[in-house]
């Protein structure tokens, strides 16, 4: 026995060195040192949900806020278990403190399979010169934090997944386990007349991970010009007259709330500290065939409006709560 765990301790020896040695960029900013301390091999935390690693990650904005000062000078050891002990500075140094955070000391293991990403995860990118860590999984994009870009810390920015190259990935989940997606409801497609319709323009702010919607394109543009907002596009297509939506806004949660329900307009505006928004009238108007999905999150307090059933399965899987069909649009 004894010499089959030093014949494993040689093993992992020239596992360690080629890994240190496979990368021009490993002096810099991490390195990978063998763990002799027998008493850190077995982790004891339990393995948390996606909901929970985000909650435990995003609770850490208050003492590493957007723009703190962070470069290769911050040094720091990773909590997790198994044979390698973990040290990184800068960006690296700062995705895991957030890994540690949300899984504590759960082993590191290694993957490049992108369809496997999950909230929690380091990806490595730009030629093996830069670390981020997911805070959320979206169909066709990944909201991150980083340490050490332009020298700081920096909460919400994304990263499209169609083009994305990652030079690995470093997941502390069951490397056999995968969120459990239900099935997702079909949606009728049919061409969109857009003569008759009303683009609604979504908006997306990286420091607050708010989704803004407006069928106002000067809006739009004024928003993501010069206020910090991403441009997502239009979110869907609402007719021209139907039901009238509302928005709200509260200050304290720096979140919008969209709304046919008149009832609870006056009830929020009138008791709760919402604010009517558009002077108090219709943003726009909900009708048609294609549902419009509400989502809330429970950590945050903000809400989530989706025509896309993909997103609104994958969300659910990552802590939110689903509020149903809300609104309806024509495509």
């Amino acid at each position: 026995m004894k010499k089959l765990f030093s014949r494993s301790f040689v093993v992992l020896l020239i596992f360690v060195l080629a890994l240190s040695s496979s990368s021009a960029f490993a002096a810099t900013d991490h390195r990978e040192i063998l763990n002799t301390n027998q008493a850190k091999i077995q982790a004891t935390t339990p393995v948390p949900s996606e909901a929970e690693a985000y909650s435990r990650m995003i609770a850490l904005q208050g003492q590493y806020p957007e723009g703190m000062p962070w470069t290769n000078a911050n040094e720091y050891t990773s909590k997790s278990s198994g044979y390698i002990t973990y040290v990184g500075l800068g960006c690296v140094a700062f995705a895991y403190i957030l890994s540690d955070a949300a899984f504590g000391d759960l082993p590191f293991s290694q993957h490049n399979d992108q369809n496997r990403i999950r909230v929690g995860d380091i990806l490595r990118v730009n030629n093996n010169t830069h670390s981020v860590i997911v805070l959320e999984v979206r169909p066709t994009e990944l909201v991150i934090a980083e340490g050490n870009y332009n020298s700081s810390i920096h909460w919400g920015r994304t990263l499209q997944r169609n083009g994305l190259v990652t030079d690995y990935i470093m997941t502390r989940y069951d490397p056999n386990s995968s969120p459990s997606i239900p099935s997702i409801p079909s949606q009728p497609q049919q061409p969109v007349d857009t003569t008759n319709t009303t683009p609604i323009y979504r908006l997306y702010n990286p420091l607050t991970f708010e989704h803004l919607y407006t069928s106002d394109q000067h809006e739009s543009t004024e928003l993501a010009a010069h206020h910090g907002w991403n441009d997502e596009s239009i979110g869907w297509y609402a007719p021209k007259s139907g039901t009238p939506v509302y928005r709200i806004y509260n200050p304290v949660l720096a979140d919008h709330l969209y709304t046919t329900d008149e009832n609870e307009v006056h009830e929020l505006t009138t008791s709760h500290g919402w604010q009517s928004d558009n002077n108090g009238q219709p943003l726009f108007y909900s009708g048609g065939n294609v549902d419009i999905y509400r989502m809330y999150n429970p950590i945050t307090g903000r809400h989530h409006l989706t025509k896309d059933p993909y997103e609104y399965i994958v969300l659910y899987t990552q802590g939110w709560t689903p509020e149903g069909v809300k609104l309806n649009s024509v495509g």
